[in-house]
């Protein structure tokens, strides 16, 4: 907290991308005005490539993408997945990401579950070109994250127009507020994602308009910088100078 409110006052400048991270720090700084917020825009770098997808056409491609750790929520995914099967078994799972901190406890569950042979698991990281190709293949990307601030696979299935599940956490609540593809369900619980799931399936081969465009997020770092400019430097500035 001491060190935090040191390299704030040293900053020139302090941005965050959510309401979410602003109300954090001005609860453990005390204040926030000098904070700029940006919102993230999407995603849209990725390159072009085929679906790497081996869900039959038919079926609607769940797809988590991202690293495999304790508050990522994969084992809910998964519970969700065996709620959903084998009734309704127009469902495939994709789970592409590394595990971190020895969080095997997915990998044990893909391996108990009795609809195994409807998951697609790529348990190491991936490259650029691949996690195209795997966004290329899904119909629905799904989050279930316990905590999050951002989430970059969000911000990628935003920009490619995909429906998206996440959960009511953290700063993908305001992520996703302008986005018609978006369901949200509650966090650490199966039954809901579940039935997101079902809701999404719905949208499944629909696109929709990504929330936040580069252009706006360059223009608030603009705005940001040019402030900052007339801080360090502020006679150079035409006002300042028409005033002397």
């Amino acid at each position: 907290n001491i060190m935090g409110r040191r390299v704030l006052k040293l900053s020139a400048a302090q941005l965050v991308h959510s309401q979410f991270d602003l109300d954090l720090i001005k609860l453990r700084y005390g204040f926030s005005e000098s904070v700029t917020l940006i919102p993230h825009a999407d995603y849209d770098y990725l390159p072009a490539h085929p679906a790497i997808r081996i869900a039959p056409p038919q079926m609607i491609n769940l797809l988590y993408f991202g690293v495999i750790r304790p508050f990522k929520g994969v084992e809910d995914l998964l519970n969700a997945f065996d709620l959903l099967e084998p009734t309704q078994s127009r469902f495939w799972l994709t789970i592409v990401g590394e595990t971190w901190e020895g969080w095997d406890f997915p990998n044990r569950l893909i391996a108990a579950s009795s609809q195994r042979d409807r998951i697609t698991f790529v348990n190491r990281y991936v490259t650029d070109i691949e996690a195209a190709g795997y966004f290329a293949g899904a119909d629905i990307v799904v989050l279930p994250y316990h905590r999050s601030s951002s989430s970059g696979p969000l911000q990628i299935a935003m920009a490619r127009g995909l429906p998206v599940v996440v959960t009511r956490v953290g700063g993908l609540v305001e992520a996703t507020a302008l986005y018609e593809g978006a369901v949200l369900v509650d966090p650490a619980n199966p039954v809901s994602l579940a039935e997101g799931i079902k809701q999404a399936a719905a949208l499944a081969g629909e696109r929709f308009q990504g929330a936040n465009s580069w252009i706006d997020t360059a223009v608030g770092y603009a705005k940001v910088f040019d402030a900052v400019a007339l801080m360090q430097n502020p006679l150079s500035h035409p006002l300042v100078r028409r005033k002397i």
